[in-house]
This record gives C-alpha cells, sequence and structure tokens, in this order.
C-alpha cells in the first residue's frame, strides 16, 4: 500500500514577499483637524473660488460694467458704475496676489506662480482697463 503524503508544516514565521512594502500613511492624515497643508489650501473651495474669480468671473463682471456705462445717458465720469468698474479692478489684483502668495496659485502650464507673475498680470489687467474704461465712456458720449 502507498504511503499517503503529507503536508510540510506550516511555519509561524512568514516572509513578506519582496514586492510588498508598507505603504506610506496619506498626506492628509498627518495633518490636525482645521488645519489644511499647503498643496491642500491651493485645493480648497476657497483656493479654486478664487482663482476662477481673477481668471474668469471677475473678467466677466468687469465686461459688464463697461457696458453699463456705455449704455447710460449721462456723460459723467464718476458715478456708481464707475467705482465699481475701479473697485473691481483692484480687486482682481488682490486676487491675484492672494492666489500667488497664499493659495500657491500656479501658471497655466502648471508651473508656481511668482510675484513676477502677479506684475506681469498687474501691467495687462491695468492698461486693458484704462482702454476698455475710456471706450465705454466714447460710446456713451456719442451715444448721446
Amino acid at each position: 500500500m502507498p504511503k499517503p503524503q503529507t503536508r510540510p508544516k506550516a511555519t509561524t514565521s512568514r516572509t513578506p514577499p519582496p514586492y510588498s512594502a508598507p505603504r506610506p500613511e496619506a498626506p492628509h492624515a498627518q495633518v490636525p483637524a482645521g488645519k489644511l497643508p499647503s498643496d491642500a489650501a491651493a485645493q480648497s473651495g476657497f483656493g479654486i473660488l478664487l482663482r476662477l474669480t481673477w481668471l474668469m468671473f471677475g473678467n466677466v463682471l468687469l465686461m459688464a460694467l463697461a457696458v453699463a456705462i456705455a449704455e447710460r445717458r449721462s456723460a459723467g465720469f464718476l458715478t456708481i458704475v464707475d467705482a465699481a468698474f475701479w473697485t473691481l479692478v483692484g480687486g482682481l489684483a488682490l486676487a491675484r496676489y492672494v492666489d500667488i502668495t497664499r493659495m500657491k496659485g500656479q501658471t497655466a502650464s502648471g508651473e508656481p506662480a511668482t510675484v513676477g507673475h502677479w506684475r506681469r498680470y498687474l501691467l495687462t489687467l491695468l492698461p486693458l482697463s484704462i482702454v476698455v474704461w475710456i471706450a465705454a465712456h466714447a460710446v456713451a458720449y456719442f451715444r448721446g
């Protein structure tokens, strides 16, 4: 009669396979409650809203205010709409600055933005705002 085959006994000390390394902890697990790491701050709801403000919403509102200036019948230059226009220009500049300095803002290519990028933004925003404001007032003046 053949002998029954027996399995080797399992050893109690099991060595892990070479491909299984301990996983690092998730970055958010190391942050105290109520504090966001710098990268998470940039991706927070406020950071995204701030970025959308200076990229899109603010510029759309700026153009809407320019249209409101152009459609006025009065020839005055210092109205509430003009004040709102220039306040918004200042707000856009401030939003971009806060995005860069506090929210780890990025360029369109995904690189970290610097104060030099903010200066370049101002050198574009201010002259364009002046041209749009003057053009809106010219339209309002010639419409009579």
